[in-house]
């Protein structure tokens, strides 16, 4: 495969920064872009490569044999060991709705971490297609877009990463203190409050399996890779769907910029931006096809616990603390949910906006190009998709507000007539 090279990237920069002012973020690619947060994914056991922080995907590998392997196994092992005691647990107590959803929790951190590892194996071919086919937009003709590549991907990262952690410390917090003030209040008294608590909040754990200090660690250690895992699908879904539409906003500035300076531009101009569009294509259906699991698996599990979340929304709480979690937890849910979509939707959106800007093309300049390639724009799905069932698509985005708005009139309606969210006594 004709790799685009480190070192001609180099020499292209050199020659564009005599034109163009070099500023940070400038004529990055995707790969370099996105593998400091790969590289931090790992210490979750996500993605195990080696040498991904290497500016060359040639040199990012996956063994079968490594320490990054290691601790993703740990991590699988684990999580398969804890859904089994919970599966156990709930066929003792009985399964209802509401209380399968740690269940779920982890048995979709499970496939996350597997999905991964499959894609992991893939990732070293898959960023060396991708810099091959999206070398030209590197260097001249083409200008970086006004966003910055590296810009985005770190503060979208930043800012999803500081959201998740601090709705695991509300989640923590919670917990913690509706414990501390059944104690005080109840006065339970024990010889390890440590230990009651764990047996508490775990109870499918250590009905199985005996109590001690660094089981306890490890389960707690669990709740937090695996929370981790559960953004992550999200993220990364955004991140690709970032590095895509660069991209395409970067032919749609050289083709806008073009017309404007001269619109009588010869064929083999629009025949250049039409294979052009058609090599961003062909990137975006490897993305799909690589990641159409993820993609599918993400939109479940944000279904899922967006249905549950609404489902308590009419729950009584206990504490303000626990309100303030619910709510935030929601909230975030269902922003980090609607990003992703209208993330992934903008792919479709800027793909289609050299219609508008052929559309003033003079009638003298128009060819056979300009149809092919508008035809091209027309009866293609430039999109997303989970596994081709469904696309990315604003559209669809706004079908699915409508849906979630009709469940929660439903659930109001139900609450109207159920006294399922009454609370328990505090102290039996």
């Amino acid at each position: 495969m004709n790799v685009f090279r480190r070192n001609n990237r180099v020499k292209d920069r050199t020659r564009v920064n005599i034109n163009v002012p070099a500023r940070w973020g400038y004529y990055s690619s995707f790969h370099e872009a996105v593998s400091p947060v790969i590289f931090w994914a790992q210490f979750f056991g996500v993605m195990p490569l080696k040498n991904v922080r290497l500016p060359d995907p040639e040199h990012v590998e996956f063994r079968w044999r490594s320490w990054r392997l290691l601790g993703t196994y740990a991590f699988l092992i684990w999580n398969f060991v804890v859904s089994v005691l919970f599966l156990r647990y709930l066929l003792l107590i009985g399964i209802t709705a509401r209380n399968t959803v740690s269940l779920v929790f982890f048995t979709m951190s499970q496939l996350s971490y597997g999905l991964f590892l499959l894609l992991a194996r893939k990732w070293p071919k898959m960023m060396a297609h991708w810099l091959d086919k999206e070398s030209k937009f590197l260097h001249p003709p083409y200008t970086s877009s006004k966003d910055h590549l590296k810009r985005d991907v770190k503060l979208t990262t930043v800012v999803i990463g500081l959201l998740a952690i601090f709705e695991h410390i509300m989640f923590q917090a919670s917990t913690i203190y509706t414990f501390y003030i059944r104690v005080t209040q109840c006065q339970v008294e024990s010889e390890d409050y440590i230990r009651l608590y764990y047996t508490e909040h775990y109870p499918h754990v250590f009905s199985a399996l005996p109590y001690n200090h660094v089981l306890a660690v490890m389960i707690q250690v669990l709740s937090f890779t695996s929370t981790f895992v559960w953004n992550f699908m999200d993220l990364f879904i955004i991140l690709i769907s970032i590095g895509l539409t660069k991209r395409f906003k970067q032919l749609n500035e050289r083709l806008l910029r073009a017309m404007e300076e001269n619109p009588n531009r010869p064929e083999a101009f629009f025949r250049e931006i039409r294979l052009d569009f058609i090599t961003l294509y062909d990137i975006l259906g490897y993305a799909d096809k690589e990641m159409s699991f993820i993609i599918l698996l993400s939109c479940l599990n944000n279904l899922y616990f967006i249905c549950y979340q609404l489902m308590n929304i009419f729950q009584k709480l206990r504490f303000p603390i626990n309100y303030g979690y619910f709510w935030m937890s929601l909230l975030y849910l269902m922003g980090r949910s609607a990003y992703l979509f209208l993330q992934a939707s903008t792919i479709q959106d800027v793909s289609r906006v050299p219609v508008k800007i052929l559309a003033k093309t003079p009638r003298g300049v128009w060819c056979t190009e300009i149809d092919r390639f508008l035809y091209q724009i027309h009866t293609e799905t430039i999109a997303l998709s989970a596994m081709g069932l469904f696309h990315f698509t604003r559209k669809l985005f706004f079908s699915m507000v409508g849906t979630f708005m009709t469940i929660e009139l439903v659930i109001i309606q139900f609450d109207l007539t159920s006294r399922d969210h009454e609370l328990p006594p505090l102290c039996e």
